[in-house]
């Protein structure tokens, strides 16, 4: 039976951005010792679970820049080994790595296209690649966006459970590839705010997204939801426990600070769905 689509899976591992790119990150983000710090988070959040997922039917497309040094490059290429149909692409900046992806996606061969999003410190739930793609439709412009996740907070030991994500860093992007016009891909737009043209279809999928905080994260991020131990969680990634630091004191701190905030959302919920039923 012929494929109806080809899907992506996309990672920027140091490609240079100029000015401040999609995300607004700093054109200086990417440097040597960026990319040494970020190896060890490559490889035990982002390769371990793209490794393990469970559906093998997807591509793995990781962007390089061109002045990578070969010693990375060799880093990169081991770590990846084991991961099937993974491909390497050197690029000089962001524009040029959209435009590539652009290519790859108009030659896919297949009527539609997914691309998705993965950061080079963040992983990806057992079932994720197999949860997008059961949630497949065959129209253009659609966005799977899948919502729960754990948020991993490796600078102060703080792990948490965010069940409703929405527009998150971990989308995925549906297109039609019949060469009658440009791709816009997953890349093509901040994912946080999606063009009007673009359909988003989210997804109940608690455990679809392993977000990493640590101290050389470019973009200010904290954690969000209910805290939690890693026990049953870490299950649904392929990430050793070992990687999995927990700090009792700070999610204690964490958790008085967040449990009242968490509390009066909940009450406000309750009360706009009272009055709403009986209105």
């Amino acid at each position: 039976m012929e494929s109806k689509f080809t899907h992506y899976l996309i990672t920027r591992f140091n490609v240079k951005i100029e000015g401040y790119g999609p995300e607004f990150f700093p054109p200086g983000a990417r440097a040597n010792k960026w990319e040494q710090e970020r190896l060890p988070l490559f490889e035990k959040y982002c390769v371990s679970t793209v490794a393990a997922q469970r559906s093998k039917n997807f591509k793995w497309l990781i962007y390089c820049h061109t002045a990578t040094s070969p010693e990375i490059i060799e880093c990169i290429r081991r770590m990846v080994n084991a991961v099937p149909s993974v491909i390497l692409f050197f690029v000089v900046d962001f524009k040029d790595m959209l435009s590539h992806i652009r290519e790859v996606c108009s030659s896919s061969g297949t009527p539609y296209v997914i691309t998705s999003r993965l950061d080079n410190d963040d992983g990806i739930g057992l079932d994720y690649i197999q949860v997008v793609q059961d949630h497949f439709e065959p129209r253009g412009n659609v966005v799977l966006n899948v919502l729960g996740g754990i948020i991993y907070n490796k600078a102060n030991g703080v792990l948490t459970f965010h069940r409703h994500s929405l527009n998150n860093a971990f989308i995925s992007l549906i297109e039609e590839s019949n060469g009658s016009q440009e791709a816009l891909t997953v890349y093509g737009f901040r994912h946080s705010s999606p063009p009007p043209s673009i359909t988003v279809k989210n997804i109940e999928y608690a455990h679809a997204f392993w977000m990493t905080l640590h101290g050389s994260n470019v973009a200010t991020r904290n954690n969000r939801g209910w805290p939690v131990w890693p026990g049953v969680h870490l299950r649904h990634y392929a990430i050793d426990p070992a990687n999995v630091s927990i700090s009792v004191i700070n999610t204690l701190y964490y958790t008085f600070n967040w449990f009242p905030t968490a509390l009066v959302k909940k009450l406000r919920f309750i009360v706009r769905s009272k009055f709403a039923a009986n209105s």
